[in-house]
């Protein structure tokens, strides 16, 4: 298959589908929108979290822990930058959520999302990382 390069519409459009399922918690939708070898990497990963999960399967288990740790949970893409000639798009979003306890949970993220095609086959995410011992540790009290 050829890497052909992705517009900024088909970048933006699979973005928010990604967005919407995760929001939905819906794994199955998600997995319609990543390459069977996507790589994920969370630069900050804070405590026992890898840093990088290999593969659709991978991803979607590491993704799990949402609906785990949350009852409700909301990531909005905020603004988009495209870079179509790297078949690329650098995105910031917004999450708010309901902790499995009950309490609120706000994150603040870039993310930079690569492309085969129309799926994704790269999702590396930049998280305030002092949101998420917090998150952590609210779901096992």
């Amino acid at each position: 298959m050829t890497n052909a390069i992705c517009n900024s519409t088909v970048m933006r459009d699979a973005i928010t589908g990604i967005t919407d399922a995760i929001s939905r918690m819906d794994h199955e939708l998600l997995r319609t929108w990543l390459d069977d070898e996507a790589v994920m990497e969370f630069p900050y990963a804070f405590g026992d979290m890898p840093a990088r999960y290999e593969g659709v399967d991978a991803i979607l288990s590491a993704m799990s822990i949402i609906s785990q740790m949350f009852v409700s949970f909301t990531l909005t893409p905020v603004n988009f930058y495209s870079s179509p000639d790297t078949n690329s798009m650098i995105v910031e979003a917004v999450s708010n959520g309901v902790r499995s306890n009950g309490s609120d949970y706000d994150n603040r993220y870039i993310i930079l999302f690569s492309f085969k095609g129309e799926k994704v086959v790269m999702w590396r995410e930049f998280f305030n990382p002092l949101k998420l011992p917090e998150a952590v540790t609210d779901n096992n009290s």
